[in-house]
Formats: structure tokens, C-alpha cells, sequence
């Protein structure tokens, strides 16, 4: 009985092992087929934009920091010496020429002109007696020469005495708006800087500086694009009104005056860019800037032939950073991939983004 007992148990545990075998092969299968890659798996092609090859006209262009002014700017400084005695025109006033600004004190030119004027009025009548008298031969013609002498350096000390008198009124010598007051009644006008400043906002223009190899390109009369990013990303289209023959003192660039047209926008002290054509050619080949890159130490292009990339060498031209010309290499119409060129293989499938007809090379 126990030897039968004996050889169920060897015979019953067999098939349980065989089983648990099966079972633990077909686990560990699964567990490495996960694992493992799959070499048949295939790669995603890289995404690219392309665009075609064509003709344009090109420019490269300079920019030049440049500052909104008035068209007029004059400092007004007194001609005399004295405290400020009336302030009639404050910032922001408009004022039109010959307009009373500010008054200094006359008071001691005004014995001055009380004298001249009494003055002249006795040489006045001095020469009226020596000329009636010359005429009847009473007095020598010396006599009558003195007194008309006298006569005439009167006239004049009283005209300066009055202009002098004048001069304590201090006039707008434009017609414009006040942008400036450093006056105070009672104190005298300041020694360092102007008394008043008045602008003549009526028209603007963009002043800068430019070197000499811009100023070999340009002429008066010349359109150039004004860039005021305070009021807009558009350009204003500008005219170069006035050329320095000479650089400035100590430099060795050339000022330049861009006249404006009127725009209630662009206010004078307001920042400006010039862009001035530095160079430019029409009706050429082209392409984006970004799309050239360096292969090899040559500039290269990857472009689309039967929808697979294609690497080429290319020359190139003018350069603005935005397009660029091709002089050798490919033909107008050839599709260039603009984005993703760097990531492509020769003759490898990719995936287009942005698609354009394609001319087969």
C-alpha cells in the first residue's frame, strides 16, 4: 500500500512540474518580446517647409539711429543785462515772430534815452540855425559842417539808446510752440543755457549721422524708409533734405536732414531709425536667408527632387538677412526646403509641412 502511495506521488508531481515549466517559458517569452525592439519598426521622416526659388528685386540696407526734430529750433537769449522783470509765454504756448516772451529791467536805459532824444533834439535845432546862417554867409562853412556833424552823431546815439531800450523786450524770432522756460521773475536770465526755446513744429525732419560709405551712396532728394517704433512697426517714407558736405568737427561722419510728411503721430524728440539702400539689384534669383547653410565648408542648399532632398551647392550674392541672391546652382521654380534642412537625409523620405508645386530638376 505505501509503495503504491509512493509511486502516485512520483507520478502526480511530474505533470504539475511540466506544466509550471510551460507556463514560467512562455512568461519569460513575453517579458523579452516586450523588451526587445523591434528592428522592423519604421522611423517617422522629418517634417520640412519649403518654398520655391524665384525672381525679385533686392536691397541691403543700413540702419541709422536717428531723432524726430523740429523743422526750426531757436534758443532765445536777451541782448541785455538785467533782471527779469515779466514772463509772458510759459511751455507749451504757441507764440507768433515778433511776440513779446519775457522783459528785463530798462530802468536805467531809460535816463540814457531821455538824454539821447533831449540831445538830439538841441543838435537838431543847433544845425537848423547854422544852416540859415551859412546860407547868408554869416558863419564859415567849417561851422556849418561841425554842426551837421553833430547833428548826425546825435541821431545815432539816440537810435542805439532806443534800441537798446527796445532790446529789454525780448521778441519770438519764429513763429512756433514754447518748449523751453528757464526764467524766473525777479532773478536774472540764466548764463548756461537758453532763456527760452521756441520750435517751429509745423513740419518735421529725422536728423542722424552717417559714415562715409553711406554718404557715397545717397543724394539729396533721395527716398529712404523712417522707422519711429514709439508709433508704429510700419516705415514713413522720407526725403533727404539736406546732405553735410563736411564730416562734423572731430568726427568723421556727415549729418543729414530726412524731411517728414505732417502726421499727428510722430512728435518731434521722438526716437527714429533711417534705412538707407546701402546696395540692391533687380529681377534676380532668390531665396530665405535661413534656408543656405554650410555643408562641407561650401554654402548649401537642400532641395526637393522627386519629393526626396537633395543637397547642391550654391553661389550667392546680396545678403539682407531676409532673402539672399543665387547666383549659381539652382534654377527659378526649384523647391528649397527652408526648415528642417539640417535634419535631412540625401534621398530619404520627409514630411512636408508646407508644400508648393514642385519643379523637377
Amino acid at each position: 500500500m505505501n509503495e503504491e502511495k509512493k509511486g502516485y506521488a512520483k507520478g502526480g508531481k511530474l505533470p504539475i512540474i511540466i506544466a509550471l515549466a510551460i507556463v514560467l517559458g512562455l512568461v519569460g517569452f513575453r517579458m523579452v518580446s516586450l523588451f526587445t525592439p523591434d528592428d522592423k519598426v519604421e522611423e517617422e521622416p522629418i517634417s520640412v517647409e519649403v518654398t520655391k526659388a524665384e525672381m525679385m528685386d533686392i536691397i541691403t540696407s543700413a540702419p541709422i539711429a536717428a531723432r524726430v526734430k523740429p523743422i526750426e529750433e531757436v534758443n532765445v537769449l536777451p541782448l541785455m543785462q538785467g533782471k527779469v522783470t515779466g514772463v509772458y509765454a510759459n511751455v507749451g504756448d504757441k507764440v507768433v515772430a515778433g511776440e513779446i516772451l519775457f522783459s528785463i529791467d530798462a530802468s536805467q536805459l531809460e535816463s540814457k534815452i531821455n538824454q539821447a532824444q533831449e540831445a538830439e533834439r538841441v543838435a537838431a535845432d543847433t544845425f537848423d540855425r547854422m544852416k540859415t546862417l551859412y546860407s547868408e554867409g554869416a558863419v564859415a562853412y567849417q561851422d556849418y559842417e561841425q554842426a551837421k556833424l553833430n547833428y548826425v552823431n546825435a541821431q545815432q546815439s539816440y537810435i542805439q539808446a532806443a534800441s537798446a531800450y527796445e532790446d529789454c523786450n525780448v521778441k519770438s524770432p519764429i513763429s512756433g510752440y514754447i518748449t523751453a522756460n528757464n526764467l524766473n521773475v525777479g532773478t536774472l536770465p540764466p548764463q548756461t543755457q537758453p532763456s527760452m526755446i521756441v520750435a517751429d513744429v509745423s513740419s518735421l525732419v529725422v536728423e542722424a549721422e552717417i559714415s562715409e560709405s553711406v554718404v557715397a551712396v545717397i543724394n539729396e532728394g533721395d527716398s529712404v524708409e523712417v522707422y519711429v517704433d514709439s508709433v508704429s512697426k510700419e516705415p514713413i517714407s522720407g526725403v533727404i533734405k539736406s546732405i553735410s558736405p563736411a564730416p562734423t568737427a572731430g568726427k568723421m561722419t556727415y549729418p543729414i536732414k530726412v524731411a517728414l510728411p505732417k502726421t499727428e503721430k510722430v512728435k518731434a524728440g521722438m526716437f527714429a531709425k533711417i534705412q538707407i539702400v546701402n546696395s540692391g539689384k533687380q529681377d534676380v534669383l532668390c531665396v530665405p536667408s535661413d534656408s543656405v547653410m554650410i555643408k562641407d565648408g561650401e554654402k548649401t542648399l537642400a532641395i526637393l527632387k522627386k519629393d526626396k532632398p537633395k543637397f547642391v551647392k550654391v553661389t550667392t550674392g546680396i545678403d539682407n538677412g531676409k532673402y539672399v541672391e543665387i547666383i549659381d546652382g539652382i534654377t527659378e521654380g526649384t523647391l528649397v526646403i527652408t526648415k528642417g534642412q539640417q535634419y535631412v537625409k540625401e534621398g530619404e523620405a520627409v514630411k512636408l509641412i508646407k508644400k508648393e508645386a514642385a519643379k523637377d530638376e
